[in-house]
């Protein structure tokens, strides 16, 4: 549990949003860069309504983009787009883990 206020704080304060930094680690952390909303929804917990907020800001961004459909389905498949913020949300996330591990937090 505080890993997880340590990254909402970590989130909040470098993407203005507390779900961004989870929602981008697991996007980042995808073998292939194929992904749909439900798959992000089942892996961090996060509302439906708040991953679809969240892709949208990325998709806006341009670090995902729709590459189609779920076949018989309206799910949207989106394609993680190449850019170093994936890297970056990853080793934030890491970071934050590590920080609490250490027994004291840190600035990042």
């Amino acid at each position: 549990m505080v890993t997880l206020v340590r990254t909402a704080a970590v989130s909040k304060a470098v993407f203005g949003s507390e779900h961004m930094l989870t929602i981008m680690t697991e996007i980042a952390q995808i073998p292939r860069a194929e992904f749909t909303a439900p798959a992000i929804e089942a892996t961090t917990g996060l509302a439906g309504s708040v991953v679809h907020g969240m892709l949208g800001r990325l998709r806006r961004a341009g670090l995902v983009s729709v590459v189609g459909r779920v076949q018989g389905e309206r799910t949207l498949e989106y394609e993680r787009r190449e850019h170093v913020l994936w890297q970056a949300a990853t080793q934030l996330t890491s970071e934050a883990r590590d920080s609490l591990s250490e027994g004291e937090p840190r600035d990042l």
